[in-house]
């Protein structure tokens, strides 16, 4: 039996039904290890040594809520691996917990690599396959926004460390919002923003595909509801089954190999089309949904990976 510690939000936050943290905590106990769960704030780097306030979890039975017990401080190097959970924005909280786990990894190996997500984030991180994706501009300057919309015409305008569909805005040509809409993203989000090409394929849904160890581990298709461009289960989107095209699994393999090398074990990319949006490197989502559609336990793959690689 193995420790395992989970960096999340609170306990009582955990949804049964969809979130993937749950079946990787319900796979751990399966297997015998026991598990524990943090917030951020409950980290602490003191002399040079890192702990946590944890306390130990259990999940009942599988779609049962996880139950808390005790709360101890350990030092984090009593545990045999940390998944790094806790759910974006990306901003001063998620960044300084990424440096203090940094100062553990790999001993014991945080999943993901908290060097590789702080310099890999999931807007900035497609970037460097520009090829794959549709036009982006990464910037919060009103003329370089502006610009890019009359070149382009219908866009979408999104916060860069947003998560979860929230501020995203679809704004066609010679829309007159766009003014107000910078004004308002200058008010409520302090860093830069994107702008991309409007993809209308969206229509039909996005693709999210979950890898781990950078293999394809699993595919569904997240349709929006009808009117949205928000294709995001957190935003209302549905879920649908889906299988990989030659060129898919072309890009799958390229990114994949990327995903090695960057040591990042769990991941979710998203494809508008056959467009690269967004690789999601934080606490990709959509187990659950590729578990109902498909009739299949891909946490049990993803802890027979965990236990090969790092016990």
């Amino acid at each position: 039996m193995s420790r395992i510690l989970f960096v999340i939000e609170p306990i009582a936050t955990i949804n049964p039904q969809k979130d993937t943290t749950y079946l990787f905590m319900h796979e751990a106990q399966r297997r015998g290890h026991e598990s524990f769960a943090c917030t951020p704030e409950d980290l602490c780097l003191e002399n040079g040594v890192v702990s946590a306030f944890v306390t130990d979890i259990a999940v009942p039975a599988l779609g049962q809520p996880v139950q808390g017990g005790s709360t101890t401080r350990r030092p984090v190097t009593d545990f045999a691996v940390v998944f790094m959970r806790h759910d974006p924005p990306y901003d001063m909280r998620y960044l300084s917990a990424g440096y203090v786990l940094n100062r553990v990894h790999p001993n014991p190996p945080v999943l993901n690599t908290p060097a590789s997500v702080l310099t890999l984030p999931e807007k900035i991180y497609p970037t460097l396959f520009a090829d794959l994706m549709p036009p982006t501009l990464v910037s919060r300057h009103p003329v370089a926004i502006a610009d890019f919309h009359k070149a382009h015409g219908d866009i979408v305008l999104k916060p860069l460390y947003s998560c979860g569909g929230e501020g995203v805005f679809h704004l066609k040509p010679a829309d007159p919002n766009l003014k107000t809409l910078i004004e308002l993203f200058d008010t409520r989000y302090p860093g830069p923003w994107v702008a991309q090409k409007f993809l209308p394929e969206v229509a039909q849904g996005d693709k999210r595909i979950l890898f781990c160890g950078g293999e394809v581990l699993g595919a569904v298709l997240r349709v929006p509801q009808i009117g949205s461009v928000r294709a995001n289960f957190h935003s209302g989107g549905s879920g649908a089954a889906t299988d990989l095209s030659p060129a898919e699994q072309a890009l799958c393999a390229r990114i994949g190999q990327s995903l090695k090398d960057n040591d990042l074990f769990f991941v979710g990319i998203d494809l508008i089309g056959p467009w690269l949006t967004e690789i999601n490197v934080t606490s990709p989502t959509g187990m659950q949904e590729m578990n109902a559609l498909y009739g299949v336990r891909l946490q049990e793959t993803v802890w027979d990976q965990v236990e090969k690689t790092y016990f």
